[in-house]
Parts: structure tokens; C-alpha cells; sequence
């Protein structure tokens, strides 16, 4: 985990509580977000709406770092990741978010974005759901040899859609 030291170390070398959110545990629970992924660690939780990333752990707001760095994107306000591009998400509990900058004695949520691999591999993705949402996404990664060593190259587009439904509901 790059989260806990801010290197790539075994998680059991790791002194402190540390949660790591991978690719195929985010597939595999049909998360459409990083917040629908951290839904199943405990102690974490959101006060935001939906298309917000807003992070309490351990009852306190935290901050969200990308790939160990802070972020002063529009993604730092809050508004939600382009999931597509999130590879992993490591969760910190705890005081040892004071690697990152942040004061907040809950801890950090760091996402790790997808880095291009020397292999070929494409993905091709579409769902569609309840209220008119549609989405479709693809992911492109081609390694090419270059000179005297090796290039790679990924790329990631993706499109959602949803129609805002609005259901008022009333005592009767």
C-alpha cells in the first residue's frame, strides 16, 4: 500500500489500520463510485448528497488525497471521481494521515489512479439502470516499442447519463 508510508509496502509491515479497495473488490460489489466502494469499511461515511465525495471517518470530515498527493481539483471540494480512472482505493485510519497534510485525527482516503501497463488489454464496458441511466466506458492499454526500450500508452473515455427524477413524497 502506497497510502500507509507514502511508498509501496506490504501491508503487513504497516503499523497502522490501513484498508485497501482494489479493482476487482470494487467490480465485484458493482460500485459506481469511490463512496459506493467505502460503504463497506467500517466507520466511514458520507453527509454529502449523490455526486459528492465527501469523507468522515471515525466521525471526522477527512481529507482525499490522489495518488498520495493533496488535491486542489474540483475533486477536493467534494465532487465525485471520474471512477474510471481510480485502479485502487486505500483508506487510512487514524492519526497517520498527518503524512498527507491533514489535521484530521479520522484519517485520509487516498485514490490511486490506473497507470499505463506494458501489455495490450481493452475494455469495453455499458450498463443501463432504473430513472434513465445509461453509461458506457472504455479503457485502451497498449504497450509500443520505442527506440531502444518500451512505451505505453492507456487511454480512458467515459459517458453517464441520468435523468433527474425527483419523487416528492408526502404524508397522506
Amino acid at each position: 500500500a502506497i497510502g500507509g508510508t507514502r511508498f509501496n509496502t506490504e501491508l503487513i509491515n504497516i503499523p497502522h489500520s490501513v484498508i485497501v479497495l482494489n479493482q476487482e473488490f470494487m467490480l465485484d460489489v458493482g460500485a459506481n463510485s469511490v463512496l459506493d466502494a467505502a460503504q463497506y469499511v467500517s466507520g466511514v461515511s458520507s453527509t454529502a448528497g449523490s455526486n459528492r465525495e465527501v469523507f468522515n471517518v471515525r466521525g471526522y470530515q477527512i481529507g482525499v488525497t490522489t495518488d498520495g498527493f493533496s488535491d486542489s481539483s474540483p475533486t477536493a471540494q467534494g465532487l465525485s471521481t471520474p471512477f474510471e480512472l481510480v485502479d485502487r482505493v486505500e483508506i487510512i485510519k487514524g492519526p497517520a494521515a498527518v503524512l498527507y497534510g491533514s489535521t484530521s485525527p479520522g484519517g485520509n482516503v487516498n485514490r490511486l489512479t490506473k497507470k499505463p501497463l506494458f501489455r495490450r488489454e481493452m475494455t469495453l464496458q455499458a450498463s443501463v439502470g432504473e430513472g434513465g441511466f445509461t453509461q458506457a466506458m472504455f479503457d485502451v492499454n497498449q504497450a509500443m516499442p520505442a527506440g531502444g526500450g518500451q512505451v505505453a500508452m492507456r487511454v480512458i473515455g467515459s459517458y453517464e447519463h441520468f435523468d433527474d427524477v425527483y419523487v416528492n413524497f408526502s404524508d397522506s
